[in-house]
């Protein structure tokens, strides 16, 4: 209750309310008929406010001088017609007076009192509030600040490897158009050979941009799928095929079921993380060693997994390796080229068909990594 002449109001009703609790309670209370006052002023005071109290406390003055000092039975009470408040006050001895102004300056003090501890009460309590307010704002501010700054780096961090990706096929593509056109003037055939490294670059640079382009779709959740019924075991042992022909040197082993595993996919995606696996084996671990991939069919789920024999990756980079811009710390990662979004680009696919992937590896024993494809599409990108 806000208000001052509502507090008083309510003031007014508790003292009356109380007085009328002393008359009924007369026998058990006396000779303390007026006992119950004091603790209802302090509670009204509390829960009500400054004004409810001192309402209260008059009025439970005024209804103390008038009905507990002289012995009036509450049965008197209720058939007398008339009590005078004006002969009731005449009729006060010193020491009654002196009371009841004992009473009226107690209570007026604890109204203050209590409205005091009350007061202060919510001043502590705003101020936890505010303080564990304030914290919360500067745990989030420090959060935004270290996403910020993340992003900063990582904004530095992929300006840095996409101008070096781009620079050397550029500047291998600029070399090989000069030699060319020396060649030209010179009234010399076109070289096949300059023809193929020319192609060799150019197709670097599309996988680059392709790359770029994929991260940012991916990023804006743009990027759709066009799903259809796929036998995935067909579709593995065609990439392995291609792989086949590009590395030959190569040991593919592929172990499936007996029966077809036919789910709704995009195959032109899960091809293409498929083959990014493939050729990560392949670049990344020595080529005397097998490259195994192992299909298991599950009630609700299929499994594809592509294990290696090669360095392994330690614990610690496994976490980061579906990150952008992440690629694992060996000589043969650091020898070949990449902009490391491979294995990103792999993981918003797998998750956009409502998939997993993940890789195990222990450093010196080679690796493992796979994806897991729900047999029911569950992506809201699926067109």
């Amino acid at each position: 209750m806000r208000g001052p002449i509502i507090q008083a109001v309510f003031g007014v009703l508790v003292a009356a309310l109380v007085s009328i609790a002393e008359l009924l309670l007369w026998h058990w209370l006396s000779p303390n008929n007026y006992i119950l006052f004091t603790p209802t002023m302090i509670i009204v005071s509390l829960l009500v406010g400054l004004y409810a109290g001192i309402s209260a406390t008059i009025t439970g003055t005024v209804l103390v001088a008038l009905l507990f000092f002289h012995p009036y039975d509450p049965a008197q009470l209720m058939t007398a017609k008339f009590i005078s408040i004006v002969d009731e006050f005449k009729s006060l001895k010193p020491n009654e007076v002196i009371s009841l102004t004992v009473f009226l300056s107690v209570g007026i003090a604890i109204s203050f009192l209590s409205n005091a501890i009350k007061t202060r009460t919510q001043q502590l309590a705003e101020a936890a509030t505010s303080a564990k307010l304030r914290t919360v704002v500067e745990k989030e501010l420090i959060a935004a600040k270290d996403v910020a700054e993340n992003a900063a780096r990582m904004k530095s961090r992929f300006l840095d490897i996409a101008a070096h990706e781009l620079r050397t096929p550029t500047a291998a593509f600029s070399l090989l158009l000069q030699l060319s056109q020396i060649q030209h003037e010179r009234g010399n055939p076109p070289d096949l050979a300059i023809w193929l490294r020319l192609r060799a670059q150019a197709d670097r640079l599309s996988r680059i941009v392709s790359d770029l382009l994929e991260v940012s779709r991916l990023d804006r959740g743009t990027l759709t799928l066009k799903c259809e019924a796929t036998d995935l075991v067909s579709l593995l042992s065609d990439c392995l095929e291609n792989f086949r022909l590009s590395a030959p040197t190569r040991r593919l082993t592929l172990s499936k079921p007996v029966q077809p595993v036919e789910i709704r996919m995009d195959r032109t995606r899960i091809y293409q993380v498929f083959s990014n696996l493939i050729d990560n084996a392949i670049k990344y671990t020595p080529e005397d060693t097998p490259i195994e991939v192992t299909v298991e069919s599950n009630p609700n789920t299929v499994r594809v997994s592509v294990t290696d024999h090669g360095p392994g990756i330690p614990e610690r980079q496994q976490k980061l390796l579906f990150n952008p811009f992440s690629r694992g710390k060996n000589d043969r990662v650091e020898q070949s080229a990449g902009l490391g979004l491979g294995l990103s680009i792999c993981r918003g696919i797998t998750e956009l068909h409502g998939g997993t992937i993940g890789v195990t590896s222990n450093p010196g024993t080679g690796s493992t990594f796979h994806f897991e494809l729900p047999r029911t599409l569950l992506s809201r990108k699926a067109a």
